[in-house]
Formats: C-alpha cells, structure tokens, sequence
C-alpha cells in the first residue's frame, strides 16, 4: 500500500542514500577535477556548492518523516508535521541558493540560463509541493514529489557540474 510507513520508509531511505551519493560526487569533483575553458572557476565552485547545498537538504527532507514517525506515528500527521518542520529548511536553502549564491551565478560570463531556469522551477514547485502536504488527504504521495522535484534540481546541478569537466571541451577544440 503507497501510504504505509514500511513502503514508504524504503523510498525515504534511497532518496537519502542518493543524495548521499551527490555528495560523495561533489567532494570527489572538488578534489580531482579542472575547470574546462567553457566555464569558469568560480562557476564550477558555485555549481559544486549548489550540489551540496540540496543534497544535504534532500538528506534532512528524507529523514524528517523517519524521526516524526517515531515521535507522532497517529494517522499520518508526521507527514504534515515533516512539512512544517521542512519548511525551515527551505528558508535556509532558498536564502543560501538564492539571495547568496545565485547573484554570484548571475553576474558570471559563463552562466548558463537553462539550468538556473530549470533549477529555480524545480526548486520552486517543491516548495510548493511541501506546502501541499499540509492540506493534502493524501500527505505521503505529496511529500515524495516534493523529494523528487529537490532531486531534478539537484540533477541539474550536477549536470552542469559535469559539462564543466575539460573532457566535453573537445567538440570546442575541434571547431577551432
């Protein structure tokens, strides 16, 4: 059954180990990688910082319904109680990703429109998502979208983190 705490705990769990798994990706690319001649370093510390930023927020968002159900296991409140409690969060990520970090992104050369666009609306739809899971007669369905909807901003982060590798330098090279 969708709603119940076994099903839905096992869910919960791989959002978690996934952005776990961004992390880890972060750290490494922070570590070994060279900044490609199609972005800029700054650029490629930004892109790595906004990984880390929503894979640690997809981590909290996973483990509040685990803790809320230990603490209010009764007719499925901890779903709206993990959504109040996100919203915290939320405001913390919207201020560093946004008011901080992105007028950085913005006045870089290199930025690339689509994926701000994308991670902004998939950014923004999650909020509005978890503020639905307050309302929703069906809270669980609601709060995993909201985990899915962080994870493809989170994607596009990594994506464009990815094409800053020197490797996809090549069709650059080929042209000139």
């Amino acid at each position: 059954m969708w709603g119940s705490v076994v099903d839905i705990s096992e869910i919960l769990i791989g959002f978690v180990q996934v952005a776990i798994a961004l992390v880890a990706f972060t750290t490494i690319s922070a570590v070994v990688v060279q900044v490609s001649e199609s972005t800029t370093e700054s650029l490629l510390a930004l892109r790595l910082k906004y990984i880390l930023l929503f894979s640690t927020h997809l981590i909290v968002l996973g483990t509040l319904p685990l803790v809320f159900y230990q603490l209010v296991p009764e007719n499925g409140q901890f779903w709206r109680y993990s959504a109040l409690a996100s919203l915290v969060t939320v405001s913390a990520v919207g201020y560093v990703g946004f008011l901080v970090l992105a007028p950085i992104v913005l006045r870089d050369p290199k930025k690339s429109w689509p994926q701000l666009i994308l991670a902004a609306a998939f950014s923004t739809l999650g909020l509005c998502t978890n503020v639905w899971v307050i309302f929703s007669n069906e809270p669980s369905f609601w709060y995993v979208s909201t985990l899915s909807l962080i994870l493809a901003a989170t994607l596009v982060m990594v994506v464009g983190g990815v094409l800053s590798f020197p490797i996809f330098d090549v069709h650059e090279s080929k042209k000139q």
